[in-house]
């Protein structure tokens, strides 16, 4: 008897519905010639019927699409076999495990089972007796199908990759233009556009740019002369808290002191809230023009005065 069967006795679900392969019979049934008694030892019939029970699993999970778990299933059971069993069934299960691969990649299209099929279909070609022609004719077919499905996965990988380098080149492409545009002055001119459209985003971000900047440095300049003036108050009440102290040294009556101390100290108050407050402004103004000299945009292009209508009256344009 010919292991594993020959092709037009046994088929996978690729080609036909009826693989199955049970393991209850060949195990028992060793050659004639063979001088080992038909019953065996009582840990070899263990492994056997666990063996047995994970085949038959394995066989109802591959007819059900559970591939994965029918891998897992023949693998076990082979692990289970006896020595000599497993010699005599590694053919069987090498050619099943194949088969449950290479329905796992049309499931998930992962490719590591075709690998893993390719290679167990060369191990169980190591089985295949060189006179049975049909089993050596169907092991190439197969292996003739494995290598074109890793030849399809590779070119269409490849496809994938070079389109997505041709669509960030196709992105690249308009900035590497502009850019180019700009080297060799041939830009145009952001300021030429029809009257009543919207400016072009290169004028809005200009306009925007010197609107901030202006601002900045209304902002800046407001804030440095307000602190200028909190400074100028902060030395007067200085200069007249120290009258009051001078004064004070120079009486001895009891109301003329209270009233100078009461002034005193609004004094001292309004000097150490003018100090606090001119800090403050003389810090925000100086950052605020140091923020607009640095961002200050470009100057616009010189053009000759015109004159035209104004509303109501004729004016001239720098």
């Amino acid at each position: 008897m010919v292991w594993p069967p020959a092709r037009g006795r046994w088929r996978s679900p690729i080609h036909t519905a009826g693989l199955s392969l049970t393991l209850p019979i060949l195990p028992l049934a060793p050659p004639l010639d063979d001088p080992r008694p038909l019953e065996l030892a009582a840990p070899q019939a263990a492994d056997l019927e666990a063996a047995r029970a994970l085949s038959d699993a394995g066989q109802r999970a591959f007819e059900l699409g559970h591939y994965d778990e029918a891998i897992a299933r023949w693998e076990h059971a082979y692990m289970l076999l006896p020595a000599d069993e497993a010699a005599l069934l590694e053919a069987t299960l090498l050619y099943k495990i194949t088969l449950a691969h290479q329905q796992a990649y049309t499931l998930d299209g992962d490719r590591r089972h075709l690998e893993l099929a390719l290679r167990l279909l060369d191990r169980y070609r190591t089985h295949v007796r060189a006179d049975d022609e049909e089993s050596l004719a169907d092991s190439d077919e197969r292996r003739a199908t494995l290598l074109r499905l890793l030849e399809e996965q590779d070119a269409a990988e490849q496809d994938a990759a070079e389109q997505d380098a041709a669509e960030q080149d196709a992105a690249c492409e308009p900035a590497t233009a502009a850019s180019e545009a700009a080297d060799q002055g041939d830009q145009p001119d952001a300021l030429a556009h029809a009257p009543g459209e919207p400016p072009p985003p290169r004028l809005d971000a200009e306009a925007q740019a010197r609107r901030r900047y202006r601002l900045e440095v209304s902002l800046g300049a407001s804030a440095t002369a307000l602190g200028a003036a909190a400074t100028w108050g902060l030395a007067l009440t200085s200069a007249l808290g120290a009258d009051i102290n001078r004064q004070m040294s120079l009486t001895s009556d009891y109301e003329t002191l209270a009233s100078l101390d009461r002034r005193g100290r609004t004094y001292n108050r309004t000097a150490v809230a003018s100090g606090v407050l001119a800090g403050a402004l003389l810090a925000t103004g100086v950052a605020l023009l140091v923020d607009a000299r640095r961002h200050r945009p470009a100057p616009l292009a010189k053009q000759a005065p015109t004159l035209g209508l104004g509303p109501g009256a004729l004016e001239v344009r720098f």
